[in-house]
């Protein structure tokens, strides 16, 4: 039977506390970006209250004309966002309240939001000048982007103000979202995204969201499936040429005696990364060690050896 620990820390990005923050190479490109005399404070964690402006008007509903397709069906919110990543979904009829905070970190806090079929997650990076991130150069070697693509985001970044190297980070976890959900990897299934916004399933109900692993104390009997089932998803992920990059129980989610993958914007390709081996050394570490804290002993060797062995190719 799974207990919530009683407390957690809450400035892990997104549940990692594995120091793999990556640092913030972006401040040249993001003070041409800003086209203000005084750029505006850095925007970290905010409360659902803070994401709300003062003044709030009625906005159609998405079954007015030009609406865009898939989303809610019913008003939206009588609330502008100050956020404009927000407010263009909030436009765009995807959601029609924010509910709560479920989690927050130094690069991201995750929402929930209710939309025309009940809750979803949104993860809202925060202002790129606000994240501490070590060099991400290691994760973005090889990554390559189709023209289309990259003038599709340049356009949406420049239109919600945000960087686009930024916006590249962000639109890569999407991408892997699609891939990897497509593929039968257990990973939230990607809604949209939108400037810092990330929209995606929300793993659990309108109740409870699916907690974190390491958040989690576990009987011996129900950490070890869990441990077992983290190394088959990462199994499955190399077979499809994937390497997480940052692979620990603060990224698993736990939901219905099943692991969930999250937190991707990082992963590479094997076939573009040089240093993929390596990194898929560190995650079997990082996965063995963290699971030790769940009473879950293992040798790093030996599951590497196993993770290997299940390589396809």
């Amino acid at each position: 039977m799974a207990k919530r620990k009683e407390s957690h820390d809450q400035n892990n990005d997104l549940g990692n506390d594995q120091n793999n923050d990556l640092s913030n190479d972006q401040s040249g490109s993001e003070e041409k970006f800003m086209d203000r005399k005084r750029p505006p404070k850095p925007q970290g964690r905010r409360s659902v209250e803070q994401l709300k402006t003062k003044t709030a008007k009625a906005t159609p509903s998405s079954g007015a004309k030009g609406a865009t397709k898939g989303a809610s069906s019913k008003p939206v919110a009588q609330t502008d966002f100050e956020d404009r990543s927000l407010e263009a979904l909030s436009q765009a009829g995807y959601f029609n309240e924010i509910l709560f905070e479920l989690r927050s970190g130094k690069e991201a806090t995750v929402y929930v939001l209710e939309g025309r079929d009940g809750p979803f997650a949104v993860k809202l990076y925060a202002d790129s000048r606000a994240r501490s991130f070590q060099d991400d150069s290691l994760y973005k070697e090889g990554r390559e982007i189709t023209d289309h693509r990259f003038q599709k985001l340049r356009e949406s970044s420049k239109k919600l103000g945000v960087p686009l190297e930024q916006a590249l980070w962000i639109a890569e976890e999407f991408w892997q979202l699609e891939e990897l959900y497509a593929a039968s990897v257990r990973v939230p299934r990607p809604i949209v995204h939108m400037g810092r916004a990330l929209a995606m399933e929300l793993i659990g109900d309108a109740e409870e969201a699916a907690p974190r692993l390491a958040d989690l104390r576990l009987s011996p009997e129900i950490a070890a499936i869990a441990f077992e089932q983290s190394v088959e998803q990462l199994i499955l992920m190399l077979n499809l040429g994937r390497v997480h990059g940052d692979f620990s129980a603060f990224n698993l989610l736990w939901w219905q005696e099943k692991v969930y993958v999250i937190d991707l914007p990082q992963v590479i390709r094997i076939s573009q990364n040089s240093a993929w081996k390596s990194l898929l050394e560190r995650d079997v570490q990082t996965l063995c060690t963290s699971f030790a804290r769940l009473g879950v002993r293992k040798n790093p060797q030996e599951i590497l050896e196993r993770v290997w062995s299940g390589k396809k190719g």
